[in-house]
């Protein structure tokens, strides 16, 4: 069902979201209260829901796929400049330094390659991944988080024109999308999941048991051997 849905974006500010379709004549907008929403962390999640259900019925949106635009206020980003030494990996090391320090428990981040070299973004991923939760619940799959300077213009705001080409631009664009292979943000976390609880559990005591059970199963063999 979420494939054939028509595509909804979501420009989303540190102040602001900002909504539009196809189908609407207008930017819907839900301005951030300071009580539930500061400094790209929800506050109160209850209510936002709250909120994201009543905007939802009074600007009568109909059911989309929904393409959340992170703009550049809510983003850290960092450019590093094309390395004249194609053996040199200073580029990577630069770019985890600066990814390593985004003050967030839940970081998402991405590196993109451009010919003049890398531009490395990050971001609460807590804070979009609330937004998208929270029209999930109410029908709405998002299938892309993208970074706005993808689509090739400064977007502050949205207005009906800018609206329509990210619309057209977008299934494009979709591999620079933070979403894993275009899975939805609550798919995209669990996998997240998944990965940290499997590398929590492959610790060095984990391999040591392995390391002596292995061990002990080849000293039963030989000994089974010799008494033979």
């Amino acid at each position: 069902m979420a494939a054939t849905l028509p595509i909804g974006i979501i420009f989303l500010t540190r102040r602001e979201l900002e909504y539009c379709d196809s189908s609407l004549s207008r930017i819907a907008k839900l301005g951030f209260v300071q009580t539930m929403v500061k400094d790209l962390e929800v506050l109160n999640k209850e209510q936002f829901d709250g909120q994201i259900k009543m905007f939802i019925q009074q600007n009568n949106i109909p059911l989309v796929n929904l393409v959340i635009v992170l703009s550049d206020s809510v983003l850290f980003e960092k450019d590093i400049p094309m390395s004249q030494n194609a053996q040199d990996s200073n580029q990577e090391d630069d770019a985890q330094t600066f990814i390593d320090i985004i003050p967030f428990e839940n970081t998402a981040s991405k590196i993109y390659q451009f010919e003049s070299g890398l531009r490395v973004i990050a971001t609460n991923r807590d804070f979009y991944e609330t937004v998208s939760t929270a029209f999930e619940a109410q029908g709405f799959p998002t299938v892309a988080v993208l970074p706005a300077f993808v689509f090739g213009k400064p977007i502050e705001t949205l207005d009906l024109e800018t609206c329509q080409q990210i619309i057209t631009k977008y299934d494009s664009l979709r591999q620079y999308s933070l979403l894993f292979d275009g899975t939805s943000t609550q798919q995209s976390h669990r996998e997240e999941q998944k990965k940290n609880e499997l590398s929590k559990k492959i610790t060095p005591k984990f391999l040591t048991y392995i390391g002596i059970f292995i061990i002990l199963i080849i000293v039963f063999i030989i000994l089974y051997i010799m008494n033979r």
